[in-house]
């Protein structure tokens, strides 16, 4: 498996990154090596830290203490953050796996402060709008959150619409949604929340099982992302599993030239990882046909996997989709019980080819 390759690509209006990660060693010098290569990258294309918006962090047992190193380097810029725990790294000497957003400083941005000691420290905001872009920081129902997936899911979803309307937004807006649930048994319920929320609305969505964002009370995390007046800009094409269409989401979103494709998975028999990821990989590319792409569009990849010791024998590679970056994998859990995988992509077509609904 090939994962090691550091790759920009560049959307529209952001440029997203692979999943980077520092070299083995200390926690802190891991940290301080995986800014210092993403600083790098981003000079070669005359930006810096100060440009990046949103991170996605995934930690091991040991990440937090990357959690200063991001908050010093991120003074200024106060990007949105999710911060996960999964049990393990492709690559299993790595405490963190880290994703960028980044947009010029000359979008105009605006911000909601982080309302902890703890997001001050890590240097991220609660909200943030680059453009016409509004990302909510991956939220969990707080210090009083309520008993039950189901209850705390409705107080995120609320808090996140409230957050995205401050900011300019509104529900409608909303392209993807990525929802983290430490028990995957409360699918369902946090499905049917996401439902109520936003069926109308019926963004992309990712939900996963992963092993903790803290507080063990605190059961559901969800990040918001939305593009201000996508609505009239929208194309999406209907749920193709039980679980979308529970949660009232949508396969794929497209808006503009950007995609959003929701995260697929497959009854499979366990352990069958090079048939899954076969499959798996058809569902990715009709979704983005179906929104009038084609494989070559596609930029980005996200592997969730049950056991990453299978992956490493077997399946997903930077071959399977050339041109792609480097699939971001780590170790969670598919919420189908059957399942091994769970792919979330993302694509930016490069010439319209035709839409169908």
């Amino acid at each position: 498996m090939r994962y090691e390759r550091e790759s920009l690509a560049p959307l529209e209006d952001v440029i997203l990154t692979a999943g980077l990660t520092g070299d083995a060693g200390e926690v802190v010098a891991q940290a301080e090596g995986l800014f210092d290569r993403t600083q790098a990258a981003l000079t070669a294309v005359g930006m810096n830290l100060d440009d990046v918006i949103h991170t996605r962090m995934y930690l091991t047992d040991e990440g937090d203490d990357l959690l200063p190193v991001r908050g010093r380097r991120f003074a200024r810029a106060l990007p949105t953050s999710l911060g996960i725990g999964v049990r393990r790294l492709a690559l299993v000497d790595r405490a963190a796996e880290i994703s960028f957003v980044i947009a010029p400083s000359s979008e105009v941005r605006e911000r909601i402060p982080a309302d902890s000691d703890f997001g001050r420290m890590a240097g991220y905001s609660s909200a943030i709008r680059a453009g016409q872009r509004i990302i909510v920081t991956g939220s969990t129902a707080g210090d009083s959150a309520p008993v039950g997936a189901a209850a705390q899911a409705d107080v995120i979803f609320k808090s996140g619409l409230a957050k995205i309307a401050h900011l300019g937004g509104e529900a409608a807006d909303i392209v993807q949604t990525r929802v983290y649930l430490t028990n995957t048994a409360d699918s369902e319920a946090v499905a049917a929340v996401h439902a109520a929320n936003l069926g109308a609305v019926a963004p992309a969505m990712l939900m996963i099982g992963v092993v903790e964002f803290g507080p063990p009370e605190l059961v559901v995390k969800v990040e918001f992302e939305a593009i201000i007046g996508s609505s009239l800009q929208r194309r999406a094409i209907a749920p193709d599993d039980d679980l979308l269409l529970a949660a009232g989401a949508s396969a794929a979103v497209r808006v503009k030239d950007e995609v959003w494709i929701s995260g697929a998975s497959t009854d499979a028999s366990h352990g069958d990882f090079d048939t899954e990821t076969a499959t798996l990989t058809g569902v990715i590319v009709r979704r983005l046909e179906a929104l009038g792409g084609k494989q070559s569009d596609l930029v980005l990849l996200s592997a969730y996997v049950r056991d990453l010791a299978i992956a490493e024998t077997a399946g997903l590679s930077v071959e399977t989709f050339p041109g792609v970056l480097p699939p971001m994998m780590v170790e969670a859990d598919p919420v189908l019980d059957s399942a091994d995988l769970t792919i979330e992509a993302r694509a930016f077509i490069r010439g319209d080819q035709g839409v169908s609904n």
